[in-house]
């Protein structure tokens, strides 16, 4: 989480071990509202390391008695040890994950939040765009720091 924190918009901030321990408890708790996916790379010598993970939950829409819909705060890739294709193919992995957890909560939505793209370091969000496209995303607006 550590590594991929520092290359979202919110990196200048330190990371709390302390504040992701209750998210990871608070996953556990409810399980039924929330997804936690790894995914994992197994390199030839059958050593594990993180290749991706993601964090979704699932509720009803503010404004309505009906309709559920799943948000998925987190899909974060490892970045610095695989390549493009391989990045890509762990990303739509685990939206896939993603998107068959949200059936089972009967969502009629995923909604899925970017927060890379807007640092001056060069981080874009161009290739996640096209990515989401490419499985048939309808992008619904912006997010916007101020």
């Amino acid at each position: 989480m550590r590594q991929h924190h520092d290359k979202t918009v919110f990196g200048h901030l330190p990371f709390s071990d302390a504040k992701f321990d209750r998210h990871v408890e608070s996953i556990l708790q409810f399980p039924p509202h929330m997804a936690a996916l790894v995914a994992e790379r197994t390199d030839p010598e059958g050593n594990s390391s993180l290749a991706g993970f993601a964090w979704a939950t699932a509720g009803t829409y503010a404004l309505s008695d009906e309709g559920v819909m799943a948000t998925c705060h987190v899909i974060a890739v490892d970045g610095d040890t695989l390549g493009p294709v391989l990045r890509a193919r762990v990303f739509l992995s685990l939206l896939k994950a993603i998107k068959a957890w949200s059936k089972t909560r009967n969502a009629d939505h995923v909604l899925v939040h970017v927060t890379t793209g807007s640092r001056a370091d060069g981080f874009d969000t161009t290739a996640t765009h096209h990515l989401l496209k490419k499985v048939g995303a309808t992008a619904i607006g912006g997010g916007y720091v101020v």
